[in-house]
């Protein structure tokens, strides 16, 4: 598959899916781009997945039949991305044309900060 990350994923996650051709958003010189025109060029150029943490852009963008299946990630740490890897790769796999999936990214507990800490 060819896959696109999004630019506002690390682009150490590319290394994550052997296999596949994984371009970031920054090696094709399209981080400028809207998201609509950042999915139009992924659609001429025959990406098959664009992986993105932009949740916003199912809703606004993929009201027109597109080649390309968007993945929405719920995190874009890389931290909290690797564990998640499996669940990613697996989506990848499963994508199919202007098609949509949601992998939700488990992020740690919230460090409650003491009453009595200034």
């Amino acid at each position: 598959m060819k896959v696109l990350l999004d630019h506002d994923l690390p682009k150490a996650l590319r290394l994550q899916f052997p296999g596949h051709l994984v371009l970031t958003v920054r090696q094709m010189g399209w981080d400028a781009l809207s998201n609509g025109r950042l999915i139009a060029a992924a659609d001429v150029l025959e990406f098959n997945v664009l992986i993105t943490a932009d949740q916003k852009m199912y809703g606004e963008q993929f009201h027109v039949a597109r080649k390309v299946s968007l993945l929405v990630v719920t995190a874009s740490r890389l931290d909290y991305l690797l564990p998640c890897v499996p669940e990613i790769r697996a989506a990848i796999e499963r994508a199919e044309p202007n098609g949509y999936e949601k992998v939700n990214i488990p992020l740690p507990p919230k460090v409650q900060k003491r009453p009595d800490a200034v």
